[in-house]
């Protein structure tokens, strides 16, 4: 059984970065996706946000050379 995930913090965090961009996404319409698709892992929750926005996702584990100007922004898990 899956469980349904909490995705408000992840939507804001993919919000703001789209922001940063000048991206002006519908909110509305991304939370009606997630409805549809609320019982799939969070991977895909975040690959779907993403793609509805306009950016691409893409996971790696961390390091201190990802913090550098020219990737900033980026959404981070600890």
């Amino acid at each position: 059984m899956m469980t349904k995930i909490n995705y408000q913090p992840w939507l804001q965090a993919v919000l703001t970065i789209a922001k940063h961009y000048r991206i002006e996404p519908s909110e509305e319409r991304i939370r009606l996706q997630l409805d549809w698709n609320q019982n799939q892992n969070l991977d895909n929750v975040l690959q779907l946000m993403t793609r509805q926005v306009g950016l691409n996702l893409r996971k790696a584990p961390f390091s201190l050379d990802l913090l550098n100007p020219w990737r900033l922004p980026v959404m981070v898990e600890f």
